[in-house]
């Protein structure tokens, strides 16, 4: 493609360079696009057969760039960087993009030029392809872009969910662990209930709606476990008058519980591909009957391996918001599609959530 006119040589600013075919091939890859990109920008193609083996063609109005698989022996850090690179080169809107990959890093739902196309084969072994994701269908709003974005920083796991099989989505890492826990050790003994099972760490009860948005797109089926949370909480509201530059004085007050409003934005996202079910109050509460404020994911991993009970517990949970085995829902889980069944649930119980200092 470069031919006699050009030697491409990299390496770090004010180093030692070494030329391209000396780099490894994640370098090598990326200097392909890079490369692609100037000559096209510039109105040059590849000529053969001639001493100059380029030639002008003017001003083009369009390019398409197709790759298969760019993600190939590239560094994981690299891997962002180059994601971030081919969602740019829409913004000139001269260019398209065309990728066919295996990861999931290089999906990023915040973008609006982003269209998701599973390829995968049926029952019949045929080729099947399904739009699982496009800006027009899906309608985000700046909220639910923000959210997802926030999710794609805190893990980048979430595009997993696009690749097939089970979508099970959890409110946080609480839930997480301990259901990795169960298919961990599940699968060593040979149980495979779970093997196609993706669990998606929402990070929050608002992005528990957002991803559901995306997800209503999809044919199959997913599964939701959020905390229901209270209607009501107790927070600490500094006291001005009794309080001094060295000490603080707090009152306590009850308001409405923020995480509480979010119950009705899941509502608003379900329908009949989804089944959600919540955890009464939260996690720790409905299936170990007590309340943490710091190392959820630990204790409930400790849990979970120090008593058996538990350990069957949870695993009728996960069994039975899968649908697995004929398994019931566990006392503390409830399985909804009305807030007024959360609202009728909560009542009897005595727990106030202390949120942090206002």
């Amino acid at each position: 493609m470069l031919g006699d006119e050009f030697d491409v040589q990299m390496g770090a600013i004010h180093g030692e360079k070494f030329p391209l075919e000396k780099q490894g091939s994640g370098s090598r890859r990326t200097a392909l696009w890079t490369i692609l990109k100037l000559l096209a920008d510039k109105g040059i193609k590849a000529k053969k057969g001639t001493k100059s083996q380029h030639e002008n063609l003017g001003s083009n109005s369009s390019h398409i760039l197709l790759l298969d698989e760019p993600e190939v022996s590239l560094h994981p850090l690299a891997i962002a960087n180059a994601r971030d690179v081919l969602y740019s080169l829409p913004d000139s809107q001269n260019w398209q993009i065309m990728i066919a990959t295996h990861s999931p890093n290089f999906i990023d739902l915040t973008k609006d030029n982003t269209t998701i196309i599973r390829v995968e084969k049926n029952i019949e072994n045929s080729i099947e392809t399904t739009t699982l994701f496009s800006p027009e269908q899906t309608k985000l709003d700046e909220n639910d872009k923000e959210n997802l974005k926030l999710m794609n920083l805190f893990d980048s796991h979430i595009s997993h969910a696009f690749f097939g099989g089970k979508i099970l989505i959890v409110e946080g890492d609480t839930e997480y662990s301990a259901f990795n826990y169960i298919r961990q050790r599940e699968t060593e003994i040979g149980n495979q209930n779970y093997h196609n099972l993706n669990i998606i760490r929402a990070r929050g009860k608002v992005t528990v709606a957002s991803m559901m948005k995306v997800l209503n797109h999809f044919k199959n089926k997913y599964y939701v476990l959020h905390d229901s949370d209270t209607p009501k909480c107790q927070s600490r509201k500094l006291n001005k008058q009794l309080s001094c530059a060295k000490n603080k004085v707090y009152d306590i007050v009850e308001i409405n519980n923020p995480a509480w409003t979010n119950n009705s934005k899941i509502q608003d996202q379900m329908g009949e591909n989804c089944k959600v079910i919540s955890s009464l109050i939260n996690f720790e509460h409905a299936y170990f009957s007590e309340t943490i404020s710091s190392n959820k994911p630990e204790n409930s991993i400790n849990k979970i391996k120090s008593d058996p009970q538990k350990y069957i517990l949870i695993k009728q949970l996960l069994d039975s918001i899968l649908d697995l085995e004929d398994a019931e829902l566990p006392d503390g889980a409830l399985e909804w599609s009305d807030i007024s069944e959360l609202e009728q649930s909560i009542p009897n119980i005595q727990f106030e959530e202390e949120s942090e200092p206002a």
